[in-house]
């Protein structure tokens, strides 16, 4: 089967016609570190940064006697697109504020066109998992040794308690129910923010288990989970 290449879940490869010239390598976020000279200390002290966003490179080439109009269609298709997967796997990228680079078209027969994009990605492949639902306590794992964000949707009326491993999150005046957004790090409910009637950390998951309980006027909880691969 053709590997194709999806852009927010649209294959380019059967929009259009084309068919990737090679596999692309599979890249690796680099960690980043800071280091700091400290008086009466031996050598530096060096503390881990994050991760760096990656470069990612798809070559592709396609015969069509509309070649060079066609080369502009993928152009223009490629403008605004957001995330990024290969068609042999579930997990993909979130591209970093949609930079998608279109290198120059090699066009010697006038029928035949090849062109490579570079795109920059978020440090991460991410992969969506089911959601998950809890009226009272109970464990979620993270299988990956990087820390998840998760998004929390919030159900109750009142002060309502959430608690993820040892970070108490508490709501106040909840009015049927709130999201607590840990990749956008916001709180609100519907267009309203909500950030002011929270306190606590934006939640995450770390590798291995991690305790999740409800309380005070917390109905349930619905977690939506996203693991992230280096």
């Amino acid at each position: 089967m053709m590997l194709e290449v999806l852009f927010d879940e649209e294959s380019i490869n059967s929009k259009f016609g084309i068919t990737l010239a090679e596999r692309p390598v599979l890249p690796v976020s680099q960690p980043r570190y800071t280091s700091y000279d400290v008086p009466g200390r031996n050598g530096k002290l060096t503390v881990f940064d994050g991760y760096d966003d990656v470069p990612y490179s798809l070559r592709f080439n396609y015969i069509d006697e509309n070649a060079k109009p066609t080369f502009r269609e993928i152009v223009n298709f490629l403008t605004g697109k957001t995330k990024v997967r290969l068609s042999d796997s579930d997990r993909y990228r979130v591209i970093s504020q949609s930079i998608i680079n279109v290198n120059n078209a090699n066009n010697d027969i006038a029928e035949w066109c090849d062109f490579e994009i570079e795109i920059i990605t978020e440090p991460f492949e991410y992969e969506d998992e089911e959601t998950s639902v809890f009226d009272g306590s109970g464990i979620i794992i993270n299988p990956s040794k990087i820390d998840a964000p998760i998004i929390i949707n919030v159900y109750g009326d009142g002060d309502c308690n959430v608690r993820v491993n040892e970070n108490q999150i508490q709501l106040t005046g909840v009015q049927g129910h709130v999201t607590i957004d840990g990749i956008l790090k916001n709180a609100y409910r519907g267009n309203m923010t909500q950030n002011n009637n929270m306190s606590g950390n934006y939640p995450s998951l770390s590798y291995g288990e991690n305790e999740i309980a409800i309380s005070g006027n917390t109905k349930y909880i619905e977690i939506g989970k996203r693991w992230c691969w280096r």
